[in-house]
Formats: structure tokens, C-alpha cells, sequence
């Protein structure tokens, strides 16, 4: 788990993880990275690593496994966040697109 900041929906500045709360929406950039495997490896789960070094798990759903096809690509993905005690960030996909950007590539904000 990295720590960190993360955007608000229409926010281009980061904002402390001590702002966020479950429930919030929120806006965030970054790359879709692979997460979970099952037993016979294959991949079941993703997250989004941000520029801000922080880390999103994504709440696996029908929207969400668009995710999967878009590994290592940039993202733009608006959700909702949902705290866990430990202060793992899970993230519910209400939209997501990519950017066309493939990994590594520097962008502005």
C-alpha cells in the first residue's frame, strides 16, 4: 500500500489521504496495474497506481473488468472511495476511459 494524495472529481491538485472519506467521489489518473490472481494464475483483480504514488484497489464489476483489457495503459477514472480500517483504498468504477497514453508517458496533471 503506498501512501499518499488523491483528487477530488474536477480537481487537477492533489489532495492528503487525511481529506479523503468512504463515500467520496472522486476523480483520479493513473495506471491500471495488475492486482490479484487466482489459483491457476490468471488475473481477477486490478488497481490504479497514480502519479502521487498512491494506489486504488478496484471493486471488481461489470464496468470495472473494462479495466483488465486496459493494463498498463493511463486512465481516467471517476469513482466512489470506500476506506478499509487499514487504510487500503478500494475504488467503486462509476466511469472510467483511457487515455491513450501508454505507460511511462509524462503528462501534464
Amino acid at each position: 500500500m503506498r501512501s499518499g494524495s488523491s483528487r477530488s472529481v474536477g480537481d487537477v491538485s492533489g489532495m492528503g489521504q487525511e481529506n479523503e472519506k468512504s463515500g467520496q467521489r472522486i476523480e483520479i489518473r493513473g495506471l491500471v496495474i495488475p492486482y490479484e490472481w487466482d489459483p491457476a494464475g490468471n488475473l481477477v483483480g486490478v488497481a490504479i497506481s497514480t502519479y502521487d504514488e498512491n494506489e486504488y484497489i478496484v471493486e471488481m464489476s461489470d464496468l470495472a473488468r473494462d479495466l483488465m483489457g486496459w493494463l498498463r495503459l493511463e486512465v481516467v477514472v471517476e469513482g466512489r472511495i470506500r476506506l478499509l480500517e487499514d487504510g487500503t483504498r478500494v475504488l467503486e468504477v462509476l466511469r472510467a476511459r483511457p487515455t491513450g497514453r501508454p505507460k511511462g508517458t509524462v503528462t501534464g496533471g
